[in-house]
């Protein structure tokens, strides 16, 4: 896929280390900023699947407003043309990673089925990155040969703490369910964070008390 990418901008994370350094890290601002990104890629999912979903393909529009912080995506290397189709074959190149589980293959050139809930899977793992401080853990996992199996397990056990239940525990959980069907759209995603939608698909049967709604 060849597509025109518009160059410059400060890229996502510069934009929350530099709040960081002279706001502080709020929740408050988190959301914004995934409210801002996830328009990008909800936009970006009407026509393909992005497939390198991660903080610093992002960048910061020069053209915002007081509603929301916009951001744009950049680097199409990776991505697929769904061409009004839900999903395709095709190798999934991008960050190691970021890859959801159903796109893993030893070799990259191996053909996968490619949908967008590819993408939330990423998006959701940027999430978790940005809220608990894990970038650098990423970027250092990503050199090992074993990073899915020391990645599953922690996010293994994130899924099953009760007690991360806020409003970006409950998205980036969301994202990360290992079967792609269970993971919400970036629609429904940015409908949630608007407080437009109370739950999603995963959470049925998940006692209120457990999401923090008591």
């Amino acid at each position: 896929m060849y597509t025109l990418m518009e160059l410059g901008g400060q890229t996502l994370i510069d934009y929350v280390y530099q709040k960081f350094q002279t706001e502080g890290i709020t929740q408050k601002l988190l959301i914004d900023v995934i409210k801002g990104a996830g328009r990008a890629l909800n936009q970006f999912h009407r026509h393909a699947v992005h497939l390198d979903v991660k903080v610093n393909n992002f960048v910061v529009s020069p053209n915002q407003d007081q509603d929301i912080i916009a951001f744009k995506l950049i680097d199409f290397n990776a991505s697929v043309l769904l061409e009004g189709e839900d999903s395709k074959s095709f190798p999934a190149y991008g960050t190691l990673i970021f890859k959801a589980p159903e796109i893993r293959e030893d070799d990259i050139h191996t053909d996968v089925t490619v949908t967008r809930k590819a993408d939330v899977w990423a998006f959701g793992l940027m999430i978790y990155g940005l809220f608990y401080n894990k970038n650098q853990n990423f970027t250092s996992m990503d050199k090992k040969e074993n990073r899915y199996v020391r990645l599953d397990k922690e996010l293994e056990k994130y899924r099953n703490n009760v007690d991360a239940n806020n409003k970006l525990d409950r998205v980036i959980k969301g994202c990360i369910q290992i079967n792609p069907v269970m993971r919400p759209s970036m629609l429904d995603i940015l409908k949630f964070l608007n407080n437009k939608l109370v739950a999603f698909e995963y959470e049925r049967g998940v006692g209120r008390e457990d999401l923090g709604m008591e």
